[in-house]
């Protein structure tokens, strides 16, 4: 079954709802991060195909939530909780919600010459991101179309 332009804003205004009663308000997210094919299906998606306006899904909810950066990110694909479908994230980016650690950055040695072959030997070590608001981080396996 298709879903309207209004099915799917009111899903994406549900996640930037959600996280504020959550939190009493504390946190509101900046930055939403969602898989290409939805990026494109919102960007090309009419809001009412009876309105003349033709005002997109993502133009709607730009003016209904400013200051939301919306982005793509490939590694959502398939990050839903059966690896099967996409996955949107919506959090604050701040180094006070979350945080990437890295614990030994890139560093690569001098060149080494054996036997007519070079090896060039890196190391790097990451722990992960470290998130120190849980609540400040939402995510959501619904499917836009």
């Amino acid at each position: 079954v298709a879903r309207t332009g209004e099915q799917i804003l009111a899903d994406l205004n549900a996640i930037v709802t959600n996280m504020g009663v959550a939190t009493k308000e504390i946190w509101m997210g900046d930055t939403l991060l969602m898989t290409f094919a939805a990026y494109r299906l919102i960007a090309g998606k009419l809001l009412n195909s009876s309105n003349s306006s033709n005002i997109t899904v993502l133009q709607a909810f730009k003016d209904q939530n400013p200051g939301i950066n919306i982005d793509t990110w490939n590694k959502l694909d398939t990050a839903n909780a059966a690896g099967t479908n996409g996955r949107m994230v919506f959090y604050k980016k701040s180094p006070e919600v979350l945080e990437f650690e890295v614990a030994i950055p890139f560093e690569q040695m001098p060149v080494e010459v054996r036997a007519l072959t070079y090896t060039v030997i890196c190391r790097c070590k990451w722990f992960g991101l470290q998130i120190q608001y849980p609540l400040a981080l939402s995510y959501i396996d619904a499917q836009l179309v």
